[in-house]
């Protein structure tokens, strides 16, 4: 295993899960009942994706916490992840369905595919992983520089095949870096980033839009060129923020933000029964302080304790925990 793939796989494991484990265990403890059986986790993407890779590494964990019980995930990848949130918000709503998505996703599903679900209908239990977008191109390709790749489309119109994953902010972020750059390429397609990155492999496109993240399973067999986060990335030191590239292009660090969610209807059915009794669930910040994260009275089922900075957190850019980021690498500062 190269160097990229065992600090995808490190990044992958250590900070996502230990930061959903207390939710498993607590919802257990609230109610005897749950779960009845095994239980089916939904990914609105394709197999091999970065949501599938971090679901399947959590539903390894979370089993551990459940009695024996089995969580299934299911890849219900179409439409821009319409599909997968259909599929939820028509499932039981007793438990036995979870939800593994992406912001801003689910929202461009409401907003733009005029989805006949609502927000309020996912109850998020929290955002596991914040990603940014990546210009990728395969190892032995002739771009070296994301400058490379601008002149060649200039120079060469409606030639260049450039791939994405509809209804992602990564493909928010394509079409941004499109527009803002005045690029004529042919934009190509995919349910899920498994298979886009299959094809970008095998030689089919040229570039792809995907998740800086999700790029570091491939190692060594691909090279990113730029970045939409404000400063250099972890993992990938050679890949140029795409606004200090273009300083003369207004581009938001725009990314995908991976969640895992349970329904509506199971959240105030655990908040009745555990009659206002909260479990906690840590995860990590900056700020000392706790809050509750949901605004209406089903979504205060569970209570955020937020981690002061002096305790042990991970950092993503040199794999390791740290008490002190800050002052413990260099790419500390992209690394949260």
């Amino acid at each position: 295993m190269d160097n990229k793939k065992r600090s995808f796989t490190k990044a992958l494991i250590a900070a996502p899960i230990l930061a959903a484990m207390p939710w498993a265990s607590a919802m257990a403890q609230q109610s005897a009942a749950w779960p009845k059986g095994n239980i089916k986790l939904i990914v609105p993407f394709g197999a091999g994706g970065s949501v599938d890779r971090f679901s399947r590494g959590l539903a390894a964990q979370w089993e551990k916490s459940l009695g024996g019980a089995s969580i299934v995930v299911e890849n219900r990848g179409g439409a821009g992840g319409l599909l997968g949130a259909r599929t939820f918000v028509g499932a039981p709503k007793d438990g036995s369905v979870l939800f593994a998505g992406i912001q801003p996703t689910l929202s461009m599903n409401i907003v733009a595919q005029g989805a006949d679900f609502k927000l309020d209908d996912f109850v998020f239990v929290n955002i596991e992983q914040r990603d940014y977008s990546s210009i990728t191109v395969p190892a032995g390709s002739k771009y070296k520089t994301i400058e490379d790749l601008v002149n060649d489309a200039r120079a060469n119109p409606g030639k260049l095949k450039i791939s994405m994953v509809p209804g992602s902010g990564t493909y928010l972020f394509g079409l941004a870096f499109i527009k803002a750059l005045k690029l004529d390429v042919n934009v190509v397609t995919f349910n899920g980033g498994g298979t886009q990155r299959t094809d970008l492999l095998g030689g089919h496109s040229d570039a792809m839009v995907a998740s800086a993240y999700g790029d570091m399973v491939l190692g060594d067999k691909v090279r990113v060129l730029a970045v939409s986060s404000l400063e250099p990335f972890p993992g990938w030191p050679n890949a140029v923020p795409i606004t200090k590239a273009y300083p003369n292009i207004k581009i938001p660090p725009i990314g995908d933000n991976r969640f895992i969610a349970v329904s509506k209807e199971f959240a105030e059915k655990i908040l009745r029964h555990s009659q206002r009794s909260l479990p906690v669930m840590q995860i990590t910040s900056r700020a000392p302080s706790t809050k509750r994260i949901w605004r209406s009275k089903a979504r205060q089922l569970f209570r955020v304790t937020v981690v002061p900075k002096s305790r042990p957190r991970w950092c993503a850019s040199c794999m390791k925990w740290s008490s002190s980021l800050r002052t413990h690498c260099k790419a500390s500062k992209a690394a949260f």
